[in-house]
């Protein structure tokens, strides 16, 4: 849930930089963050199928 609120924050930061040796370093943050989002999505998707299928089973 951070990483998705930092995401936001580092596109607006992306949008209004004028330092273009800050530039990078939020660009890198940025996807970082992004990275850490969708692996945490695919892990909460795997385990809520897993879940899903036992709970059919009981």
């Amino acid at each position: 849930m951070n990483d998705s609120a930092i995401s936001c924050k580092l596109k607006y930061f992306l949008s209004k930089v004028e330092d273009e040796e800050i530039k990078p370093l939020i660009k890198h943050g940025l996807e970082l963050a992004q990275g850490n989002v969708k692996t945490l999505a695919e892990i909460f998707n795997k385990e809520s199928s897993r879940f899903n299928c036992l709970y059919l089973f009981r």
